[in-house]
């Protein structure tokens, strides 16, 4: 059962919410704020923002999650593919700095606050892969790939190959392209979507095109062709020429063509294989031989019955 804690505010004002409570509670003020972004904090009744100031008399409640048992992560690695609980995770490429992965639908990349499910980086290091120092919880990470997005990913085993690579993806080195599946109908077989994304002003979870927090925004071009329409789903081959969280959900959306599934950028009914994403082609220099490093995927399983035979890049 989840945990609820009644607090009344006594002989105290003025002093931030997010801090009073790190203090009461002897918790991180960064979980508490995690707390209040989702919706588990409440003063005297009304939502709060880790801002809001406390006053004296004032009554908040803590609903904090259940406590779940979790089983260790474990990963084996055998004839090149990791095996772990459910999931199995195919290598395209290793040595000592760089590794190359084939992610799975519905595995996540790294831990989060809000999120307990085991997940990429946690499976690779249990499996007993070393991974370059990043920020907390995300070792090797240099780049990210959602949730229900499928396909190649590639991680840090090194400290010169996380610099490397980190600065190839800020630079705009590095090519990515994706398959996708979209509801409904482009009015351009082909063209560049260069449409500025940032923090959605009303939903935390979101990035957007139209509503974004003041400041947030950042250019953002997505490149696309149309390779098989149906009556009302394109599918079409995307090249991200930048990386913003999201970018191809938000700016397809953003068209009134969102991700076939994507429940969080549309109003479709959110279903338990997610979105049709797929990151098929990705090419960067390898950052100590400096060779040019190439994979390439075919059309995943899940999204070739929407493919055509018109499938190529």
């Amino acid at each position: 059962m989840s945990e609820k804690n009644q607090i009344s505010v006594y002989l105290v004002d003025q002093i931030r919410i997010d801090r009073y409570l790190s203090e009461v509670l002897n918790i991180p003020r960064s979980v508490i704020k995690t707390h209040i972004q989702s919706d588990a904090i409440r003063c005297n009744g009304e939502r709060v923002r880790p801002s809001q100031k406390v006053q004296h008399r004032d009554e908040i409640v803590v609903i904090f999650p259940p406590v779940i048992e979790t089983l260790p992560v474990v990963g084996e690695l055998k004839d090149g593919v990791i095996h772990s609980m459910h999931w199995q995770i195919p290598l395209l490429y290793s040595d000592d700095h760089v590794l190359v992965v084939h992610k799975p639908v519905g595995l996540v990349v790294h831990s989060a606050p809000t999120i307990a499910d085991v997940n990429l980086v946690d499976i690779l290091l249990a499996s007993g892969i070393a991974l370059a120092s990043g920020q907390e919880g995300r070792p090797g990470i240099v780049h990210r790939l959602d949730q229900f997005t499928e396909g190649v990913m590639v991680l840090a085993k090194s400290a010169i190959a996380f610099e490397h690579l980190t600065a190839q993806f800020r630079e705009r080195k590095i090519q990515k392209r994706y398959y996708a599946v979209l509801q409904g109908a482009l009015s351009a077989k082909e063209g560049i979507i260069d449409r500025p994304i940032g923090r959605d002003a009303s939903v935390r979870a979101r990035q957007s095109c139209h509503h974004m927090v003041e400041g947030s925004e950042k250019d953002a071009m997505t490149k696309y062709r149309v390779l098989h329409e149906f009556t009302n789903l394109t599918f079409v081959v995307v090249e991200l020429l930048t990386g913003r969280t999201h970018q191809i959900r938000v700016h397809f959306a953003s068209l009134n063509c969102p991700v076939l599934g994507d429940s969080l950028y549309s109003q479709q009914a959110k279903k338990s294989e997610g979105y049709y994403l797929q990151s098929y082609h990705l090419e960067f220099q390898h950052p100590v031989s400096h060779e040019c490093m190439s994979f390439t995927l075919p059309v995943s399983t899940r999204l070739q019955k929407y493919a055509g035979h018109d499938n190529k890049k």
